[in-house]
């Protein structure tokens, strides 16, 4: 999520900056003004609760001085201290409650905006318009003996793909003989190519926490991208929602672990909540890690799209580069170009054509 100081023009932040992104996404531009609203209210909240623990703090300290001085009419004194004490306690938890609340509502509105666009971005919302950089390589031209991947899978043993359908529904498969080594040859070449330019290989849990799902995707894209799993003690919400939708009998197991999990997407969820509860010292930026994991995806919004062989499939391996970079100054930018040249010399060093394409920012 963009840093809060973003939307606080009285802390130096410029939400001009992040509402021309929106509008340049094709996205909600009131989320701004959702964000800056809550979160001064939030803060608002916070001098409350600030205020009534000042004066919590003064009245233990009368009470105290009374006690030591032990004049005449303290009791009385001590009494209605106390009894003010207890009132302010009352108002410091419905306060803190609504600091809770508010947070969440803030947090939920910042999650759904999009990080700022780079300027040289595309703007559109029409994929049409994506821009070629460049184009490496080039297509082969069509002949007639050519023929396409699934029928080449097939005869050639490496994939079944009928067989899997029957046994796990559309978009399944079973890898075969040479596509099972082909595969892991291109996962392990993959992985020393990484290792070789500075990165750290990392493979990843297959599944996440909700809250921590959370806060590495949009709760948006979780009913069509994402397979939610219950605990066996779970097993009647699973059964009774769809693959992805969260259940509101969702909680946590007996012993305090969340029972409410999701299968990774992408290796780029795990990665991204791998320092989650830590602290990173500019010293050690940036991190580069090339993550494996096996991903799973429903595939909803792909309905009649790409339903043969394996494109679009529910379960595939992936590898990717991901790196941790300083927020500050073209940092992140070179990050970005260095991921793209890595990526550039990988598919070279293959002998395969590829495009680089500027994708557009709707």
């Amino acid at each position: 999520m963009l840093d809060l100081q973003y939307f606080r023009p009285d802390k130096g932040g410029n939400p001009d900056v992040v509402r021309e992104s929106q509008r340049k996404r094709y996205a909600d531009v009131s989320l701004v003004d959702q964000v800056i609203n809550l979160d001064r209210e939030w803060r608002q909240v916070g001098y409350e609760a600030e205020q009534l623990r000042k004066e919590l703090n003064s009245i233990s300290r009368q009470v105290a001085a009374l006690k030591k001085a032990g004049a005449a009419g303290s009791d009385s004194a001590v009494a209605h201290l106390s009894e003010r004490s207890r009132q302010v306690r009352s108002q410091m938890e419905g306060v803190a409650g609504r600091e809770v609340e508010v947070a969440a509502r803030r947090d939920a509105a910042l999650s759904c905006i999009g990080n700022i666009l780079h300027e040289s971005v595309p703007v559109s919302n029409n994929e049409a318009d994506n821009l070629v950089l460049r184009e490496v390589g080039g297509r082969p031209p069509a002949e007639p003996w050519m023929r396409p991947h699934p029928d080449l899978v097939s005869a050639l043993g490496l994939a079944d793909l009928e067989a899997g359908q029957q046994a796990a529904g559309g978009r399944a498969y079973y890898l075969l003989g040479d596509g099972v080594l082909l595969n892991q040859a291109l996962i392990n070449f993959a992985l020393q190519f990484a290792v070789s330019r500075g990165y750290t290989p990392v493979q990843t849990p297959f599944f996440l926490n909700r809250d921590v799902m959370a806060g590495c995707a949009q709760l948006s894209a979780f009913d069509d991208e994402l397979y939610r799993v219950a605990a066996s003690n779970d097993a009647s919400s699973s059964s009774s929602s769809s693959a992805g939708a969260p259940s509101a009998s969702s909680g946590t197991s007996s012993h305090g672990e969340s029972s409410d999990k999701y299968l990774i997407a992408t290796s780029e969820q795990p990665l991204c909540a791998m320092h989650r509860n830590g602290w990173l010292e500019r010293s050690q930026l940036p991190l580069s890690y090339v993550g494996y994991s096996t991903c799973f995806r429903r595939e909803v919004g792909s309905h009649g799209k790409d339903t043969l062989g394996l494109f679009r499939v529910h379960q595939f391996e992936k590898v990717e580069q991901f790196c941790i970079t300083a927020p500050e100054g073209d940092a992140s930018w070179g990050s970005m170009e260095r991921l793209m040249e890595t990526a550039e010399e990988f598919y070279s060093q293959l002998g395969i054509p590829y495009r680089v394409v500027s994708i557009v920012s709707g």
